[in-house]
């Protein structure tokens, strides 16, 4: 049986010679569906988007799953199929009101109008939270992660 995400992190570490001592990753999607899959992944790819968000309560359960600075990720598309790797390399609690024009500056281009912003994540974490038994406030935390594209590069 073959294992794409081990294979596409030992390429990855083969062609990027700081991750040779890195034996340790994380993987993650940017969007479930085809289209906003592919939209997310290009803007990371083409280095518009350097940043992205999470309401710290998704941690709450497996707090070893939250990012931290140094983490290493293996990108996956909606299908699960590696595409890139990223590395954390700074994170933010900032209560949801609290979220500005310096961190909406990390998205692609059109995510960086902090209203278009919370038009579409408000409903997004209503959808998570929900299926944590939980509501969105106006001081919930938000997990504000920096990130680069290590791979490829």
């Amino acid at each position: 049986m073959s294992d794409p995400i081990g294979t596409f992190w030992e390429q990855a570490r083969a062609a990027v010679p700081a991750l040779a001592g890195v034996t340790r990753y994380k993987v993650r999607g940017f969007g479930r569906q085809e289209q906003l899959s592919r939209m997310v992944l290009n803007v990371i790819r083409n280095g518009e988007k350097t940043g992205t968000f999470a309401v710290d309560w998704e941690f709450d359960a497996q707090p070893e799953q939250r990012p931290v600075p140094g983490d290493h990720y293996i990108v996956v598309d909606h299908a699960d199929v590696p595409e890139m790797v990223i590395r954390i390399t700074a994170t933010e609690i900032v209560p949801y009101s609290e979220i500005g024009q310096r961190h909406v500056d990390h998205e692609g281009k059109v995510m960086r109008d902090l209203e278009a912003w919370r038009k579409l994540h408000w409903p997004y974490w209503t959808a998570v939270l929900g299926a944590l038994g939980r509501e969105p406030a106006e001081d919930m935390p938000i997990l504000f992660q920096e990130f680069v594209r290590v791979y490829p590069a």
